[in-house]
């Protein structure tokens, strides 16, 4: 797809410059060019002339100041086409547009101050060249009236003029094209018939045809090249559902074969260890290679589904690569042998076709069954004849190398005497190995028979017995190798893939895709180690696997730059979900309470609602300062994730501390009911108070006295009480009249305490200077005056004179002293 949208990309600009299709190539005749430059450019070769002779200002009445209309002269001069401008204070008699006179190459223009109106008409050379009287009156209309409005008329006219310039210019420019495209189509048309007439010497068509134009031509042709792109996509789209659906049916064939393979095995498995072994191999194989291969067959499949045609095409080609490896490893398994008493076993599950992958195309001849044709009499593992072919053959190596493989390879001499024994005797351990493994290992059989025709001949060279080691060490290695292939190289394989995920779980990995692509590749590469096992290609296998180890520490390198980048982010942004997790949990419980809250009390509480508003504006400034935290942390930012996480921790406590401040408010207002209730039963208890306080001091008409404010404070109290029975309950209102009611009950309880407290303080001073009234005549008359005050109920009165006859008494008492 990227490649078609850049043909297509590259096509349209080439369209758009004049170029691509040959058929669409602008090459004029010279006479038609000629016409076309008089009809265009010589126009604009001789303005200059033009504009100087036929360009004017016309006021003869006077409608604009001799400045403003010098300025609107040097406007009209400057413009690059004749214009002729003529400025009337009322409508002329005939006030039609028609009968301005444009100039041929420029326009006309008349201003009416009366009217607020400016009129145009446009000549013919630039109609010609794409301007029209439309234009220009939406031109006029744009900018006329709002500069006319706020500036005047001359500003207003200058602004106009410019912009027709404008105007013309842009119409020019885009119409130059089409043109162009009128004089290919004239010159291409051939001469006109007898009797027709000629096309207009000027930008038009002829009488006979109509003109090809850019304008409609472009968007045919990109509609043209779209279907062809369309229709290109579509073929592919197709091409690759089939293959898809081929792909599918060869992989179910193959997992068929690996189904009928480890049936084969299984009979024979029993009691051998090798079989077993052999069979558990082919079954790793059937849970490991094939739904590798169903994964990214499905995933092709989804990419197709998108028109992700590229990616579809990458999963499809590691599917087949994945088959050809399944196949060159089933061509190279022998089959297994009949049972004993010579009957026909049954096919395995799936059938003969099933089956056929890991069947020979032939039958063998005698004595190539088991790779000992060509072997003298007495070269077999027991020294009797000839090898006889594996009664069953297991898949792929053992579980650990076995002695069978070492004391064979440690019956050849390490330096050989005899140069034909040595190979032989390397032969007969081989062929054991063979036998026991199940796989022919044709590349270990061409070594060997060329080591033997070279003993055979005299004695061995250097080279040779090179050569001999060799073969003694890959047959010694060849078991080591299985378990490198089989367990090391999968086991790295998955450590890497797990640490990719657990990457993956914390945010996004920068270089995942191509992290995914290079461990989809050691799966490649490590499907395609077992063929080359089972050739005896020692060291291929080797060279694979050096590969895969590279590739490995490429892998390990990429993910630990990747961690590397994190630098502990990942535990900061640990920490800050679980502190998020905390707060959400924190604003839920408030929200709960404010609801509870919301059916009991009208929330119009002043201070609740700025709290609340403040608890907003943090929570959001939060919220998306975390949400920008974990956009970073997804898109794998991580440096920019740790500044944002320092700013994240100042919103966070902005926002606790907002919190824990709502909270506090409306905890009071889950506890206003209750705390109300306590404090008109306080109240209440202090007017009681105040009423026994004054019957014990046996002055009841003092009670008396302030009846009326106990009632009225009883009254305020009782209808508190009975606003805490409406619900909902304004809060506001609830606590002016808890207020109200708490005043005028304090009021009442204080003023009658303090005549009490007067009344008892003017009686305690009289009966302590009532002895003295005789012998000082001014404490005599202060406690008189003070004892009419008290028999008068004016307590206050009476305290007054009674701590005036107080002071002189101590007064005389300091003199005295």
């Amino acid at each position: 797809m990227r490649r078609l949208r850049a043909v297509a990309l590259g096509a349209a600009v080439a369209l758009s410059l004049g170029f691509g299709l040959p058929g669409l190539t602008l090459k004029m005749p010279a006479a038609s060019a000629a016409g076309v430059q008089a009809g265009s450019g010589g126009a604009s070769g001789t303005t200059e002339g033009v504009v100087e002779e036929e360009a004017s200002v016309v006021d003869r009445e006077a409608v604009l100041s001799a400045e403003d209309r010098e300025d609107v002269e040097r406007a009209v001069r400057e413009m690059p086409y004749p214009v002729v401008l003529e400025l009337w204070a009322r409508a002329p008699a005939v006030p039609d547009r028609e009968t301005l006179e444009p100039p041929p190459d420029g326009l006309a223009l008349r201003y009416i101050a009366a009217d607020r109106r400016l009129e145009v008409r446009i000549g013919a050379s630039l109609r010609a060249r794409g301007m029209s009287e439309a234009t220009a009156d939406r031109v006029i209309d744009r900018y006329f009236a709002p500069t006319l409005a706020s500036d005047g008329p001359a500003p207003a006219l200058i602004t106009v003029l410019r912009a027709l310039a404008d105007a013309v210019s842009e119409a020019a420019s885009a119409e130059a094209p089409p043109a162009a495209g009128e004089a290919f189509d004239r010159a291409s048309a051939g001469p006109p018939a007898p009797g027709t007439p000629a096309a207009p010497a000027e930008g038009g068509q002829g009488a006979g045809g109509r003109a090809i134009r850019w304008s409609e031509a472009v968007p045919v042709l990109l509609l043209g090249l779209l279907l062809a792109s369309a229709g290109y996509g579509a073929f592919q789209y197709r091409r690759l559902r089939r293959r898809e659906q081929d792909l599918r049916q060869a992989l179910a064939a193959a997992r068929r074969s690996l189904e009928g393979a480890v049936s084969a095995l299984l009979p024979a498995s029993d009691g051998d260890r090798a079989a077993e072994h052999g069979r558990r191999t082919l079954e790793r194989l059937l849970r490991a290679a094939i739904p590798e291969a169903e994964a990214a067959l499905q995933e092709g499949g989804r990419a197709l589904g998108t028109f992700r045609l590229l990616r579809a095409e990458e999963e499809f080609a590691f599917v087949e690569a994945v088959l050809k490896e399944l196949a060159s490893l089933l061509d190279r398994t022998p089959p297994a042998a009949g049972p004993a008493n010579g009957t026909a076993e049954a096919e395995p599950d799936g059938g003969p076709e099933a089956y056929a992958p890991i069947r020979k195309a032939e039958a063998p001849e005698a004595g190539e069954a088991d790779g000992t044709a060509d072997l003298p009499e007495g070269a077999g593992p027991s020294g009797s004849g000839p090898t006889p072919g594996p009664e069953r053959p297991p898949a792929l190596g053992g579980d650990r190398p076995g002695p069978a493989t070492e004391t064979a390879a440690a019956d050849v001499p390490s330096v050989a005497k005899d140069a034909e024994a040595a190979v032989l005797a390397l032969e007969a351990a081989w062929q054991a190995y063979r036998k026991r493994s199940g796989v022919e290992m044709p590349q270990m059989e061409k070594r060997l028979k060329g080591l033997l025709a070279a003993a055979r001949s005299g004695p061995l060279a250097p080279e040779a017995e090179a050569e001999l080691r060799a073969l003694r060490a890959d047959l010694e290695a060849a078991e080591g190798l299985m378990a490198e292939i089989e367990t090391r190289l999968p086991e790295a394989i998955r450590q890497r893939e797990a640490r990719l995920r657990a990457l993956q779980d914390t945010g996004k990995v920068a270089a995942q895709a191509e992290l995914e692509r290079a461990l989809k590749g050691l799966k490649a590469r490590w499907n395609r180690l077992w063929p080359l096992w089972a050739d005896g290609d020692f060291a291929a296998v080797r060279a694979t696997i050096a590969e895969i180890e590279a590739e490995l520490q490429d892998v390990d390198r990429r993910l630990q730059a990747e961690g590397e980048a994190r630098r502990g982010m990942d535990a900061r942004y640990a920490e800050e979900r679980a502190a998020e997790a905390a707060y959400r949990a924190a604003v839920e419980a408030l929200t709960h309470r404010l609801a509870a809250l919301a059916r009991k009390f009208v929330l119009d509480d002043a201070a609740l609602t700025e709290a609340l508003a403040r608890f907003e504006d943090a929570r959001n400034a939060y919220a998306a300062a975390f949400a920008e935290l974990e956009r970073l942390v997804r898109d794998g930012h991580f440096a920019l994730a740790e500044g944002q996480a320092d700013a994240l921790i100042a919103r966070r406590k902005t926002a606790e501390r907002t919190l824990a401040e709502a909270m506090e408010i409306v905890q009071t207002l889950e506890n206003l009911e209750a705390a109300a209730r306590d404090q008109v039963q306080d109240d209440r208890a202090r007017l009681v108070y105040a009423r026994q306080e004054a019957e014990r001091a046996m002055l009841p008409e003092l009670a008396a006295a302030f009846r009326s404010d106990f009632e009225r404070a009883e009254a305020l109290l009782q209808a508190v009480l009975l606003r805490l029975e409406h619900r909902p309950l304004s809060v506001t209102k609830l606590r002016e009249a808890l207020a109200r009611a708490h005043a005028e009950a304090t009021a009442a309880a204080d003023a009658l305490l303090g005549r009490l407290e007067d009344a008892r303080r003017a009686e305690a001073i009289i009966a302590r200077l009532n002895r003295f009234r005789l012998h000082d005549p001014d404490i005599g008359r202060y406690l008189m005056q003070a004892e009419n005050c008290f028999r008068d109920r004016a307590f206050d009165k009476a305290r007054a004179y009674a701590e005036a006859a107080w002071a002189i008494a101590e007064k005389k008492q300091a003199a005295l002293r």
